[in-house]
């Protein structure tokens, strides 16, 4: 077991413990423009501010990018086919740690495992 391991292991297992008394996460993948609303609501923001489309039309632009307006593309299968063996087990080693933050209430957007 790696550092990093023990670190992610402990970081997830905060997060469901801390989970009933307030604190509330989302998954990079669910910040897409159609759950913007829901987002800005749950920090007590208007669901349709004047600027709405202009904060959508932002989260289609890579972040990295600066002032340019790149597209974002997602580079997931790419990572995927890099990953090491060690990285495949030391995920699969923390999968239902994972599994149970998806599906936690505290999850803004829970999605089965």
């Amino acid at each position: 077991v790696t550092l990093e391991q023990l670190m992610l292991a402990h970081l997830l297992r905060t997060a469901l413990t801390a989970a009933p008394d307030g604190l509330r996460f989302v998954e990079y993948p669910e910040i897409t423009a159609d759950n913007l609303p829901a987002l800005l609501r749950y920090f007590g923001q208007p669901e349709s501010p004047p600027d709405l489309p202009r904060m959508q039309a932002q989260l289609g632009s890579y972040s990295k990018a600066g002032r340019k307006a790149v597209p974002f593309t997602s580079d997931r299968a790419e990572k995927q086919r890099r990953a090491t063996p060690e990285i495949r087990a030391a995920a699969e080693e923390l999968a239902p740690l994972y599994a149970a933050v998806r599906q936690s209430p505290a999850n803004l957007f829970p999605r089965g495992a």
